[in-house]
């Protein structure tokens, strides 16, 4: 999440290129007191969210381990020494001999992973060595489902890498890099209609990025050109700067095994939030980064796949954005 982390200072500054509006509320037919707007079209299910349930295993009521009132009696002492149970045992639970005892959740035994929560499809749990649940290292959760949507492989060149976020921000070379159509496109079909990436009203897009001791970052924003408002969503990826050689082929992803994080901001309750995060690759074509001046990036990208962050090929990554800083939409 180290790239992750220092996108944020990236998207700080792109949200604050303009002064025209940048919420642009409007086009997704919203407002505060109706949040239905495509950003909604993506609520997550609950269920994506929240961890199996472990689970226990219950011991029964031997029946006997009180002692019968007989009318007032006081039970013989028989030297002070702990009551034998049937099985010659002292009364208190002994982790490790094989008996699932009281205040024990289970004792040298295994189980289907199944029987434990329907949030496994496979595998065997184990009892920890303290007796008190359940090592659910083996058991086997569901892949994800299919992703919501993919956009294609693209090429793309930044003739005008920018030697830092300053100099991104000041954008000298802007008006030589608005596109009439998107770099990453696609749109995703919904019963409650269509969430588009970028945003259908959006006529311009500046792809753009920049380049520190330890990233290259690339943008993408989109507007209305006749207003000059941005649009949401918009997409931004970063690599580590070390990673990025002529030639090098880079996973794209969130957690820390990936060179290359990207993802699809878009916003609710006016905070910039995490909506969709994309897995693939991609090809390093020409880098070229002297210090002081302005670079050149071309790279190619795998077709890339779209997961909502609690259910990616990574599993739930919403503890990785949030730990990056970031808000994820839900």
């Amino acid at each position: 999440m180290k790239i992750f982390g220092l996108i944020l200072i990236m998207i700080f500054f792109v949200s604050c290129i303009t002064d025209e509006c940048y919420d642009c509320s409007e086009f997704f037919n919203r407002d505060d007191s109706d949040e239905s707007s495509d950003s909604d079209l993506l609520e997550e299910d609950d269920s994506l969210s929240e961890k199996p349930d472990k689970g226990t295993v219950e011991t029964g009521d031997d029946g006997g381990s009180e002692v019968p009132d007989d009318g007032g009696s006081e039970t013989p002492d028989d030297g002070g020494g702990e009551k034998p149970d049937e099985n010659g045992q002292g009364s208190g639970a002994e982790c490790g001999n094989g008996i699932v005892e009281s205040g024990e959740i289970c004792d040298g035994n295994k189980m289907p992973c199944y029987d434990l929560s329907p949030g496994y499809i496979g595998g065997e749990a184990t009892c920890k060595d303290d007796c008190t649940g359940w090592d659910t290292e083996y058991c086997i959760e569901p892949q994800p489902d299919e992703p919501i949507a993919s956009i294609p492989s693209k090429t793309f060149t930044v003739e005008y890498l920018y030697n830092g976020v300053d100099a991104f921000n000041y954008g000298a070379n802007q008006n030589n890099e608005l596109w009439a159509a998107a770099l990453f496109s696609t749109s995703i079909t919904l019963t409650t209609g269509t969430y588009h990436i970028p945003h259908p009203l959006s006529d311009a897009h500046w792809l753009a990025g920049f380049y520190d001791a330890q990233t290259v970052q690339f943008v993408q924003q989109s507007y209305v050109l006749s207003s000059g408002a941005f649009t949401l969503p918009y997409v931004v990826m970063g690599a580590l700067r070390s990673a990025v050689v002529k030639n090098a082929v880079l996973s794209i992803g969130i957690t820390d095994e990936n060179e290359v994080n990207f993802v699809v901001f878009d916003m609710m309750n006016n905070v910039d939030c995490v909506i969709l995060v994309g897995y693939g690759s991609l090809t390093v074509n020409e880098i070229n980064i002297a210090q002081g001046h302005a670079g050149l990036f071309q790279f190619t990208t795998s077709k890339i796949d779209l997961y909502l962050p609690a259910d990616t090929p990574e599993g739930n990554v919403i503890p990785e954005i949030q730990s990056a800083g970031f808000t994820v939409c839900q």
